[in-house]
């Protein structure tokens, strides 16, 4: 028979394979990403298995970037592109604006110094073959359905160039049809593969 310290110890090991389990499947609105993340819906770009200074480099390179929260717990890095979010007092839980971490971490090779030449849409990488700076578009701006009125997401990763997101009209208005699927693609601009017809109350909203 278990005594009540095995019990205890059992316990915590199923809770903590169910929050495992959680933190590596898909990320939607819906999901609960834990207190850390909590007022996450201005986050554009969800990086996982991210120490905290990989979480401030990306944003230091990201002219978008405006803020940052990282989760030591799960190793979660949400970027922010405003830095007006709600700061949250959370053990493990870190926060910090772009100014603030602006100077803390130095990118690797010449991006350190080519970073503030990319457009707000562009990130400062380096090419694996020269190593010399170069600006490139690798996620879209914001969410797809804040650029499509009267729709919302069932499922969303991130905002990274190839992520996929399925969309649907909200709730309180009627879809006919299934649901659409947007790509990130290397433009930065989210692609809808079929055009989406929302009605409600008489009218329908066509989103492109």
């Amino acid at each position: 028979m278990l005594s009540s310290e095995s019990v205890k110890i059992l316990v915590l090991s199923l809770q903590n394979i169910n929050f495992l389990s959680n933190v590596a499947g898909l990320y939607t609105p819906e999901t609960n990403l834990g207190k850390c993340f909590e007022g996450t819906s201005e986050g554009y770009i969800l990086l996982f298995d991210r120490s905290f200074v990989d979480c401030v480099r990306e944003c230091k390179r990201r002219p978008r970037c405006q803020a940052l929260r990282y989760d030591r717990r799960t190793l979660i890095c949400m970027l922010y592109p405003t830095d007006k979010i709600p700061k949250r007092d959370i053990g493990g839980c870190h926060q910090a604006t772009r100014q603030e971490v602006l100077n803390r971490y130095a990118l690797e090779g010449k991006c350190e110094e080519y970073y503030i030449k990319c457009e707000k849409n562009e990130t400062c990488s380096l090419n694996p073959e020269t190593k010399e700076p170069l600006c490139e578009i690798l996620d879209c701006a914001g969410r797809p359905s804040r650029s499509l009125p009267h729709t919302e997401m069932l499922d969303y990763v991130d905002s990274q160039v190839g992520a996929r997101a399925k969309l649907q009209c909200m709730s309180y208005v009627e879809f006919p049809g299934d649901p659409s699927r947007a790509v990130c693609t290397e433009r930065g601009k989210w692609t809808l593969n079929a055009k989406i017809q929302c009605k409600g109350r008489g009218f329908f909203f066509n989103n492109k």
